[in-house]
């Protein structure tokens, strides 16, 4: 199976349609990564490299993620998108994984769901990628974990919510 984190194969991936085929490529991805991880992995440590360009893809997926988890109030979608900024974290500067959490925050309000909780269970699935990054956005000041703060609106439409950028 080709790598669906491959990211010359997913330019524009975060304006293709909602869903699309690479969204569940890649959740498949992250589930067999999780159950290789469970089985195989000791603990503390992960056997599998994300490369830079791959954890941008999976911010991607985590930021579509957060909107499609509302559209059809899903919450394995939203797991999905926190799990696959949990891997991003491997390969990516933390600011960046900073930048797609409150969508995620957001979508867990909005699926009434204890955002603490949610971020926190993330642990469990993937153990073996630590993210200060997710373990410390729960503490932060509410403020500093808004839409706005990261420079993104809400936008609703027929097909249902949307994250946008505002920068």
């Amino acid at each position: 199976m080709p790598n669906p984190l491959e990211p010359s194969q997913n330019t524009g991936y975060l304006s293709w349609e909602l869903p699309s085929p690479r969204d569940y490529e890649i959740r498949d991805f992250l589930h067999a990564l999780a159950t290789q991880q469970a089985v195989h992995e000791p603990r503390g440590q992960s056997g599998t490299t994300i490369t830079e360009g791959e954890g941008l893809v999976l911010l991607v997926f985590a930021e579509r993620m957060a909107s499609l988890a509302v559209r059809h109030h899903d919450e394995s979608l939203l797991q999905a998108g926190l799990s696959a900024a949990r891997v991003a974290c491997q390969a990516v500067d933390p600011r960046e994984v900073i930048l797609i959490l409150p969508l995620l925050w957001r979508s867990a309000e909005y699926l009434q769901v204890d955002p603490v909780e949610t971020f926190t269970s993330t642990s469990t699935v993937f153990p073996t990628f630590d993210c200060p990054a997710i373990a410390s956005f729960p503490s932060r000041p509410p403020e500093k974990r808004s839409l706005k703060s990261m420079g993104y609106t809400e936008l609703h439409s027929e097909q249902g919510l949307i994250y946008q950028r505002t920068w």
